[in-house]
C-alpha cells in the first residue's frame, strides 16, 4: 500500500509538471502571435501611407448642373448629367472623392461660352469640353489636375418659347355617402393656365391635368387646392388651382298618375 500510494503521488506531480510546462508554451506562443500580428499591421500602415502620397491617373464621374440658356430659348434634346473627368491626383485626394457620398455639382454656365452652330442646322449648338477645363478646374479642389472630360463636346438644341392658355382639367376620384352625389359640375379657380415652353411641344398640350386626388365619405360641399400635372420643358403659371365640388343630399318621393 505505502508504495501504491508513492507512485500515485509520483504520478500527479509529473502531470502537473507537464501542465505547468503547457501553459508557459501557449504564454510564449501568444506572445509571439500578438508580436508578429502587431508588426504586421504596422507593416501595412507605413506601406498605405507611402502608397497614398503618390500621384494617380483615376476618372471620377461628377455630376454637372446647367445655367443660363440663351435669352428666349428652350433647350428641347437630352443632355448629359454627368461629366466622366480624367484627372491626375494623390492617393488622398482621389480616395476622398471615391468615398464621397454626395458631390457638389460642377456649374455649367452656358451663355458664358462661345456657343458652335452646326452646319445647316442653326437651332443646335455646341460646346467643345476641352475648352471648359479651365472653368471646370477651379470648381474642383486645387490638389486635382484635369487631364481629360468625357464627352468631349456638349450638344445643345434649342426652340423658340412661345406661350398659350390651355383650359384645366379637374382629376378627383370622388366616393358619396349614402343619398348624397354632386349635384353639378366643378367650379375651378382659374380654369385655364398659361403654359410657356417649345413650339414643337405646346402645338400637342390642348389641356392640363390636376394630379390625382381622392375622398371618401363625402357628405357635403366642399372646395379643395389640387396641383397641376408638371410637363417636361414646359413652365406654367399657376402650378395649382382650387376647385369647388357641391354636394347635396338626394331625396325621394312617391307620386299617383292615372294609368
Amino acid at each position: 500500500m505505502p508504495e501504491s500510494t508513492s507512485d500515485n503521488n509520483s504520478l500527479y506531480d509529473l502531470i502537473r509538471r507537464l501542465g505547468r510546462g503547457s501553459g508557459r508554451k501557449k504564454i510564449t506562443l501568444n506572445r509571439r502571435v500578438l508580436i508578429f500580428f502587431f508588426f504586421l499591421l504596422l507593416s501595412i500602415l507605413f506601406w498605405f501611407l507611402t502608397v497614398m502620397n503618390k500621384q494617380y491617373t483615376s476618372e471620377i464621374s461628377y455630376p454637372v448642373r446647367y445655367i443660363r440658356f440663351p435669352d428666349e430659348k428652350v433647350l428641347v434634346n437630352e443632355i448629359p448629367d454627368r461629366l466622366d473627368l480624367t484627372v491626375n491626383a494623390g492617393g488622398y485626394t482621389l480616395l476622398r472623392y471615391h468615398w464621397r457620398a454626395r458631390i457638389a455639382p460642377i456649374i455649367f454656365d452656358v451663355n458664358s461660352f462661345s456657343l458652335n452652330t452646326l452646319r445647316n442646322d442653326p437651332s443646335t449648338l455646341y460646346i467643345l469640353t476641352t475648352y471648359a477645363k479651365d472653368r471646370i478646374a477651379r470648381q474642383l479642389s486645387p490638389e486635382i489636375e484635369i487631364l481629360d472630360i468625357d464627352p468631349d463636346s456638349l450638344i445643345f438644341q434649342f426652340a423658340s418659347r412661345i406661350e398659350k392658355k390651355v383650359p384645366i382639367q379637374i382629376n378627383l376620384d370622388l366616393e358619396f355617402e349614402k343619398q348624397y352625389l354632386q349635384t353639378g359640375p366643378f367650379r375651378i379657380e382659374p380654369d385655364s393656365v398659361l403654359i410657356s415652353g417649345p413650339e414643337i411641344i405646346l402645338d400637342t398640350i390642348h389641356l392640363v391635368q390636376t394630379e390625382l386626388s381622392g375622398m371618401i365619405g363625402v357628405n357635403e360641399p366642399f372646395e379643395q387646392e389640387l396641383e397641376l400635372q408638371r410637363l417636361n420643358r414646359v413652365d406654367m403659371n399657376p402650378s395649382e388651382v382650387w376647385v369647388q365640388v357641391p354636394v347635396e343630399m338626394s331625396t325621394e318621393a312617391s307620386i299617383k298618375i292615372p294609368v
